[in-house]
């Protein structure tokens, strides 16, 4: 997918010149997105992780995460007492 290939060369340059840490998270979050529509929920998970770790403040990534892991019948956050 052209989007997981533009997010993986993007996100390799980011790191290579010591990019903004916003700008990385940015780029996990749309690899992220183009995994999900691929399947790959897995490699989903682990870029939106990855996003959240470089920007806590990721909303879409964490909402992304919480969808996916009520879709699998997890406890979202949001619903523990």
């Amino acid at each position: 997918d052209a989007a997981v290939q533009f997010s993986r060369e993007a996100l390799t340059a980011l790191a290579r010149q010591g990019g903004p840490s916003a700008s990385r998270a940015r780029l996990y979050e749309v690899a992220g997105r183009a995994e999900e529509r691929r399947g790959r929920m897995d490699a989903a998970h682990d870029a939106y992780m990855r996003a959240l770790a470089l920007d806590p403040n990721r909303t879409a990534s964490r909402h992304r995460l919480e969808a996916m892991r009520a879709a699998a019948g997890l406890v979202v956050p949001s619903q523990v007492p």
